[in-house]
């Protein structure tokens, strides 16, 4: 039953990652198509979540918010290491591990 946490954390991010990127020069369309499917990730995500049981292990909750928090905010400055969209990949991955571990606390 964890993997419903991870496949719930997963829509929940995608969702915050694709409205993230709603300011680029996409048109109309492609912005409507972008809330469309942000909207569907996080409300599959919230069914999800409140199809879990709440025995899950706070500790872990706090391990993996701390892992989430330090890939979102503490992540190397990505002009000196590494490429722009390999930053924006571990902002993403970031958000999933911090909305997994809220999850698992929650």
């Amino acid at each position: 039953m964890e993997w419903f946490l991870l496949l719930a954390a997963f829509l929940i991010a995608f969702a915050l990652y694709l409205l993230f990127f709603l300011d680029r020069n996409i048109g109309d369309g492609g912005a409507s198509i972008s809330l469309i499917i942000a909207a569907l990730c996080f409300a599959g995500g919230y069914y999800l979540v409140k199809k879990m049981p709440s025995a899950h292990s706070i500790l872990w909750g706090i391990i993996w918010i701390f892992i989430g928090y330090l890939l979102i905010f503490k992540f190397p400055d990505y002009t000196k290491t590494q490429k722009t969209g390999f930053a924006y990949l571990a902002v993403f991955a970031g958000i999933i591990l911090l909305i997994y571990g809220i999850l698992l606390i929650i």
